[in-house]
């Protein structure tokens, strides 16, 4: 289904793209800054849920448990299906950035179908990856999505708010790429690990992908000097 619904948004997302050129842009200020609370409010509660656990994991037991004995708590998951459905409701993001006639990048929606479908996709194996995705996803989330609320209200935000967090995005993708190759490398050398050895590969070579993308943005965005020099 993760499949269908990333067509059926590509498809809206450039159609829509195409009659909005004759159009004059939607301002909704208001609108878009009562969506991002909301998804960082909803982050925020699914960090304070979730965090705790992969930290309980990582310092009560061990680094292996955390990485690669799934979660049998009740409530986390509930909280990894909230985080799948939650992927759906983010593909609005893009809606806010038609309608308003701003700049649609490749990462932007690149990034959203990717996320979404391997989410789906390991979410319904209850992947031993899972609580170090969602909590670290929740948690870059909550902070991202409350600094696009106070933007879009117009408060003077320091240059550099925006270049931790992506710099946070960055770190994002490097753990994910470092987990995934240490669950996939159990599953290679026969040790004991609740994901598939498939979706350890395809985890990889998701989170380094995003990896240079984030960075290439990173470059683009705050070191065009030294992109040029390079």
């Amino acid at each position: 289904y993760s499949v269908y619904i990333s067509m059926i948004y590509v498809c809206t997302t450039f159609m829509l793209k195409s009659k909005m050129e004759s159009k004059e842009p939607f301002r909704l200020r208001k609108s878009l800054a009562l969506w991002n609370i909301a998804l960082s409010i909803f982050s925020m509660t699914g960090t304070y849920f979730m965090l705790p656990e992969l930290l309980d994991a990582i310092f009560n037991h061990s680094f292996y448990h955390s990485v690669c004995i799934s979660s049998i708590a009740e409530q986390s998951k509930y909280w990894m299906f909230m985080f799948a459905l939650s992927k759906v409701i983010e593909l609005g993001d893009t809606l806010f950035i038609i309608l308003r006639k701003q700049k649609l990048i490749f990462l932007h929606w690149f990034h959203h179908v990717l996320a979404f479908i391997y989410t789906w996709y390991s979410c319904s194996q209850n992947i031993s990856l899972g609580k170090w995705f969602v909590a670290m996803n929740f948690l870059i989330h909550s902070v991202m999505y409350f600094y696009y609320a106070l933007k879009i209200l117009q408060y003077r935000i320091p240059r550099t708010i925006s270049m931790t967090i992506t710099t946070l995005q960055i770190v994002q993708m490097i753990l994910g790429f470092f987990v995934s190759y240490y669950a996939f490398s159990c599953t290679l050398r026969g040790i004991y690990c609740e994901i598939p050895k498939s979706t350890a590969t395809l985890g990889f070579l998701i989170y380094i992908t995003f990896f240079f993308m984030f960075a290439q943005f990173f470059i683009n965005s705050y070191l065009p000097n030294w992109r040029d020099k390079v």
